[in-house]
């Protein structure tokens, strides 16, 4: 199992040591789970009951207000076209404008799927978002170049 000092230093290797708090816990979390091989499933929709609401999160059980931050978690059993578009959508018409950073993080990958939403990506980009796209798994996590 990964201790804290390996998840910080992993980050520091893969250039992301400036992932907000919020994050940071999320991804520490999600990699234990796929180190206890519970991300088999589809991500839990309470998340937010582990690490508060300031952040708006995908899926969630919980319809808040909005926030800077948006953080999409897509597990194995998650249909992943399906998820991106939700935090996109989230960030493009309900939380338009509030929304400044977007964080996707998924235990799958699909190229074909991000190839498809490049001209959405790009048009929320040019509005000021920040959109970052990890892939975990249970030895490591990367920044996608997306």
């Amino acid at each position: 199992m990964t201790n804290r000092l390996d998840f910080n230093s992993n980050l520091v290797r893969r250039g992301i040591e400036e992932l907000p708090r919020e994050v940071s816990s999320i991804l520490d979390r999600i990699m234990r789970e796929c180190q206890e091989n519970v991300t088999n499933r589809k991500a839990p929709d309470d998340f937010e009951d582990f690490f508060g609401s300031e952040f708006n999160l995908i899926p969630s059980k919980h319809k808040g207000v909005c926030h800077h931050l948006l953080v999409g978690i897509c597990y194995d059993r998650d249909n992943f076209e399906e998820r991106i578009r939700a935090c996109l959508d989230h960030a493009a018409s309900d939380c338009k404008g509030i929304n400044k950073e977007i964080y996707f993080i998924s235990t799958q990958w699909n190229s074909f799927t991000i190839d498809k939403f490049k001209g959405y990506l790009e048009s929320l980009r040019g509005n000021g978002l920040l959109i970052q796209m990890i892939h975990i798994t249970s030895k490591s996590f990367v920044l996608m170049p997306v």
